[in-house]
């Protein structure tokens, strides 16, 4: 069903859900639990952090909270060591949160501590 709702929802000749911004996911139950673990910690925890650090405070902005910098400075250490790191063949670091910021060029080091950020 949710795979019928997305064909159509997305197909080239007009959208017959313009209501639905998003599609439902049904997947195996063994499933469930780490995606909604994962969605938990993007939207309660990754996104407040990257607004925090990444976001200049201006007024009006939704994404711009003073209390995102208390959410990151609460829970930064713990969410950086819950990532897994390697290093690739040739030495680099590899893996966890990955930062882009081709404006700032602020690595992905800043969204676990405060100090440098915008906010």
């Amino acid at each position: 069903m949710a795979h019928s709702i997305f064909t159509q929802k997305w197909k080239t000749g007009g959208d017959p859900y313009p209501a639905l911004r998003d599609v439902p996911l049904f997947a195996g139950s063994d499933n469930h639990a780490g995606l909604q673990i994962a969605d938990y910690l993007a939207s309660t925890l990754l996104f407040p952090m990257a607004a925090s650090a990444y976001c200049p405070p201006l007024q009006g902005n939704p994404h711009s909270s003073g209390r995102y910098n208390d959410v990151r400075k609460e829970f930064g250490s713990r969410v950086e060591a819950l990532q897994y790191r390697y290093r690739d063949e040739s030495g680099y670091w590899r893996g966890g949160v990955v930062v882009s910021d081709p404006i700032g060029k602020r690595t992905g080091s800043l969204l676990f501590r405060l100090g440098e950020g915008s906010s």
